[in-house]
C-alpha cells in the first residue's frame, strides 16, 4: 500500500515508482523547467494537504514554480554571493524541517552558470542529498537534460534515490525512470506515458 503522505500527487506515477519512500531525493532531467511543472504542481499540492512543510528554494532566474495558491515557505537565495552561505542555509532548513520536509529546488542547472562549474553543482548535490534523506524529508530537483559534463550527471545520477528522465511530444508527457532505489516491478524502467 502506498502511503498518501509520501506522493508524488499523481497516482500513476505513485505506481510506476512504487511509492515515494522517507529520505527520496528525486531528479529529474528535463528538456525545459516547464516540463518539470506538470509533475511538481501535484506534489506540491499533495505535500501542503498531507500536513507536510513545502519549503520552496528560489535562486534561479525562471519564472517560479511553486503555484502562487500553495502555501510554501520560500527561502530566496543568492548563489553568487558563494557556495558555503548557499549551502549552509539550505541545510539548516532541511534539518530544521526533518521528516515534515517536502522541498522544492529551483532549477539545478542554474547553479552550474552562477558558479561557472559543474563540478559546484554536482558537489552541492552530494552534500544536500543524503542531508535530506537522513532527516526523512522529500526532495524534488530539476535538471535540464544534455546540458552538463557526464561527470556531474553521473555523480548526481550515483547520489539521488529517483532518477527521471521526461519527454514531451505533441503535448503529451512520457517518462523514463532510470534508477529507482529500494524498489523494482517488471515494468518500472519503462517508458510510461
Amino acid at each position: 500500500m502506498i502511503s498518501t503522505n509520501l506522493s508524488t500527487g499523481l497516482p500513476a506515477l505513485d505506481r510506476v515508482l512504487k511509492g515515494l519512500l522517507p529520505g527520496d531525493n528525486l531528479v529529474w532531467r528535463v528538456d525545459t523547467v516547464d516540463d518539470y511543472r506538470v509533475f511538481l504542481e501535484p506534489f506540491c499540492r499533495n505535500a501542503v494537504s498531507a500536513g507536510k512543510r513545502l519549503v520552496y528554494y528560489r535562486f534561479a532566474d525562471h519564472a517560479p514554480l511553486v503555484p502562487a495558491d500553495c502555501p510554501a515557505e520560500i527561502h530566496e537565495l543568492q548563489p553568487e554571493l558563494g557556495f558555503e552561505k548557499f549551502i549552509s542555509s539550505i541545510h539548516e532548513v532541511v534539518k530544521s524541517a526533518r521528516g515534515l520536509g517536502a522541498h522544492v529546488f529551483d532549477c539545478l542547472s542554474d547553479l552550474a552558470v552562477d558558479w561557472s562549474s559543474d563540478r559546484m553543482l554536482s558537489n552541492f548535490f552530494v552534500l544536500t542529498c543524503p542531508y535530506v534523506y537522513d532527516v526523512e524529508g522529500i526532495a524534488y530537483f530539476p535538471l535540464l537534460k544534455n546540458y552538463h559534463s557526464p561527470q556531474a550527471v553521473a555523480t548526481i545520477a550515483n547520489t539521488t534515490q529517483i532518477l527521471v528522465d521526461i519527454y514531451r511530444h505533441r503535448d503529451r508527457y512520457y517518462l523514463h525512470p532510470i534508477k529507482v532505489q529500494q524498489r523494482h516491478s517488471p515494468t518500472m524502467y519503462m517508458l510510461h506515458a
